[in-house]
This record gives C-alpha cells, sequence and structure tokens, in this order.
C-alpha cells in the first residue's frame, strides 16, 4: 500500500513530505561551501525566537538534515509556554511564515537569525495603535530631536533663573551681613542696650523681691487688723462662755459669739467700714436686700467719695 503523500506549498515549488529531506540535504550542503567568518571562530547559524517585546525565549540549532520546521516552532509555543497557534503568528525575515513552512540552513546569518513572535489582532483590539505604529515610526524619528532640544532649553532656563535667584539672595546676605551684623554702630548700639537690659533685670529682680516682702508683710497685718474689727471673737473661752447659749446650741450659733450694741447707736465697726467704703457700710446694714441702696450709694462715692460718705451715713443713722 502506497504512503498517502501530502503536498505543502513552498514559496519557489509544491513539494511533498518525501522531497523535504533531499531539500534540507541540498541547503545543509550549500551552507557549508560558503560558510560566514567571525573574527576568532567560524559562525555557527543558530535560530533565535524572539517576542514581541523583544526578548529573546529561546533558541533552537540546526539538525544535520539542515532544515527546521515552523510547525515545530508553533509546538514548542503550545506545550511550553500554552499560547495557542490562533493568538499569534510567526515573522522571518519580514514575512509571516506558515505551519507548513521550513527555514533552512543556508537562509539564516548573522544579522538575519531570529523568528519574531507577533500577537495577533482579535475582535479588532488596538486599531488604534495599529493605525498609529506606522506613524510613530515614520514621525518619532524627526520629533525626537526637537523634544530634546526642547528639554535642553528648559533645563538652561530653569538653571539661568536658580543662578539669578542665587544672586539677588548672594547681594541681599552680604548687604545684611556688612550693614546690620558687622556693623560697629549697630554692634555698640546692640551691646549697650543688652547691657541696660541685664542691669535692668537684676534691679528689677531686687525692687520686685523687696515690694513682694512688703505685700506680704501688710497683708498679715492687715489680716489681723480686719480680723479685729469683722472677725468674730478671738479670745479664749471662759467658764461663763462655755455656759451661753451661743457655746451650747452649736448648730444655729455656729460656734461663734455675736455682740449687741446698745439701743441706738452703730457698732464702731460698721462706721469704720463706712469710711472706708460708704456702700460697703450700707451692705453691712441691710444687706443684700438693700442693693438699690447699696448701687446709688456706689454712684455718688464715684462722684469724689463725699457724696456717697454721707449718703450712706445718712442711711444708718435714719434706720
Amino acid at each position: 500500500m502506497e504512503p498517502i503523500k501530502k503536498h505543502v506549498r513552498y514559496p519557489s515549488r509544491t513539494v511533498n513530505y518525501e522531497d523535504v529531506h533531499e531539500i534540507c540535504e541540498i541547503s545543509a550542503l550549500a551552507s557549508t561551501q560558503t560558510p560566514t567568518q567571525c573574527s576568532n571562530h567560524q559562525f555557527i547559524p543558530k535560530l533565535k525566537i524572539k517576542s514581541d517585546d523583544h526578548n529573546i525565549l529561546f533558541d533552537i540549532d540546526f539538525p544535520q538534515s539542515g532544515c527546521i520546521s515552523i510547525c515545530e516552532i508553533i509546538t514548542i509555543f503550545e506545550t511550553k509556554y500554552n499560547i495557542p497557534y490562533t493568538s499569534f503568528f510567526l515573522v522571518f525575515d519580514g514575512k509571516i511564515v506558515n505551519k507548513w513552512q521550513y527555514i533552512f540552513k543556508h537562509q539564516i546569518t548573522q544579522l538575519q537569525n531570529t523568528v519574531e513572535l507577533v500577537p495577533r489582532m482579535l475582535g479588532g483590539n488596538d486599531v488604534l495603535d495599529m493605525i498609529m505604529m506606522p506613524i510613530n515610526m515614520i514621525f518619532s524619528p524627526i520629533i525626537a530631536p526637537f523634544v530634546l532640544i526642547g528639554e535642553i532649553f528648559e533645563f538652561l532656563a530653569a538653571l539661568l533663573l536658580f543662578i539669578i535667584k542665587f544672586t539677588v539672595w548672594l547681594f541681599k546676605f552680604i548687604a545684611w551681613l556688612m550693614f546690620d551684623l558687622l556693623n560697629p554702630a549697630n554692634f555698640s548700639a546692640d551691646f549697650i542696650s543688652g547691657f541696660i537690659t541685664i542691669v535692668y533685670a537684676i534691679c528689677s529682680a531686687a525692687i520686685n523681691l523687696v515690694v513682694t516682702l512688703i505685700s506680704l508683710s501688710t497683708t498679715a497685718i492687715g489680716n489681723l487688723f480686719s480680723s479685729t474689727f469683722w472677725g468674730w471673737d478671738q479670745s479664749n473661752l471662759t467658764s461663763e462662755d462655755k455656759q451661753s447659749a451661743y457655746f451650747k446650741n452649736a448648730k444655729n450659733c455656729r460656734n461663734k459669739k455675736c455682740y449687741l450694741s446698745q439701743h441706738n447707736t452703730i457698732p464702731f465697726s460698721m462706721l469704720f467700714g463706712t469710711i472706708l467704703c460708704p456702700p460697703l457700710g450700707v451692705f453691712m446694714e441691710y444687706g443684700m436686700t438693700g442693693w438699690l441702696n447699696i448701687l446709688l450709694c456706689s454712684v455718688l462715692t464715684l462722684l469724689f467719695y463725699f457724696p456717697g460718705l454721707i449718703y450712706a451715713l445718712l442711711i444708718i443713722y435714719n434706720n
């Protein structure tokens, strides 16, 4: 039974799989007859598989037959990288290669030795990118130098502005240093004012100490004097005091002794308080219930004291 011959289309002619080995042997013979020499060693043809971002994915060495099947490369992508064939193209020498084609050893040079993987455009995605790609490829090399020149001018303008600002600041700093900080007149004035401030602080501290001592002494004497007139009885308790009602009935008298003045007379403490402050005498006589008289006496006292004193004495003695 004869084997079934499957024909594939090649750029120059139509061949079957039985002729492939013969073609590979011819290409291998041709490549050995014209080797490409490097600086120190003989060039060994090797096919490089590159992704769309120009990264080398893997290399393929040519077998003894001298040809590599595109189907073999597609199988590596589908099995090792899990990339289906329907999602990419393979480009070699600027042309799309099909699944049934071969790459021969004599086609590989130092400058042309890669097969590039290009993703397919499914459903019209990135149409704008496809449209702009040739435009960018054409105009980017033209526009890039002008952009670079513009960035250089921008940097120079910023540098010039910085130099101007720094120069202005430097002149201001030198002026302040010469006319303010190192000026002998200002230095002497600052020295004298500082010396006066220190002397004033020392004297003020001494005076404040004396004033504080006098204030404390005056307060102590005043407290003793005021308690003598307006305070409770500070004498020792006698036997008569202990038998009195104010001492026994502590809840009402609150342990304090009250002194009653004689009939139709005014206590000396109230008279003394009225002389010191007329509204105080009115308050001692009426309490807060006489707030109107206290307010009127205060207003009269503000009129040079004597009207308020006369009004307070009249109210107290006419009660």
